[in-house]
């Protein structure tokens, strides 16, 4: 378990710092999930979970390495419902009267995750500071 973890963190550092074009477009993105990929398939993985959010973004990249027969669990949707929960148990979500805007927050280094944002949503973006004594409150 420990390597495979170690994988994924790698994984995700390696591509927000190396890539820098939409990964549905790149052939670099493709050859470093191989990297990763391969030996967790080698080894007999039969499933996948993409562990962070901005891993949907790689899904048709993974599955054209893993073929159908490896299972990708993509936990998007659960975090989205559970974002939705803690709003609204919170009195946070908005009922959609005002303009909407979407803002990106970050326990982790503006600049990397600016960059990987702007680069998957296809637009420049502004990533805020969130304080890490925040996390989990709600």
């Amino acid at each position: 378990m420990e390597k495979i973890q170690k994988s994924s963190y790698n994984l995700a550092l390696d591509w927000s710092s190396k890539s820098r074009e939409h990964p549905s477009d790149n052939g670099a993105t493709k050859a470093l999930l191989k990297e990763y990929v391969s030996p967790l398939i080698q080894q007999g993985a039969d499933t996948i979970v993409l562990g962070c959010t901005h891993y949907s973004f790689l899904r048709p990249a993974i599955v054209s390495i893993v073929g159908s027969g490896v299972s990708i669990i993509d936990p998007t949707n659960a975090v989205a419902r559970e974002l939705r929960r803690r709003l609204t148990a919170n009195r946070l979500l908005s009922k959609g009267k005002r303009p909407q805007t979407v803002r990106f927050w970050t326990t982790g280094s503006i600049d990397e995750v600016e960059s990987v944002i702007s680069l998957l949503w296809n637009e420049s973006v502004q990533v805020h500071s969130l304080p890490t004594d925040s996390v989990g409150t709600m």
